[in-house]
């Protein structure tokens, strides 16, 4: 039996208010070595909007939007 621990949480830069006239926001997030990043605009069941542990973001609206960071092997 090969027993898996699931990876460490991610650690982000934390919430973060950006102006919409300020262009493109750099997201980042770190997880440990061996572990990877996928970004996603839902909680939970979507499909992830970017891979790695910077993501480039252009806002486009006003209001909030949030992301949600998960580290993955």
């Amino acid at each position: 039996m090969n027993a898996n621990n699931a990876p460490s949480d991610p650690i982000t830069n934390e919430d973060s208010t950006i102006c919409i006239h300020d262009g493109t926001a750099e997201l980042t997030a770190t997880a440990s070595s061996s572990n990877n990043i996928m970004w996603y605009d839902v909680a939970s069941g979507g499909t992830p909007v970017h891979n790695g542990s910077s993501y480039s973001f252009i806002p486009t609206k006003t209001g909030s939007t949030i992301f949600y960071v998960e580290a993955y092997d």
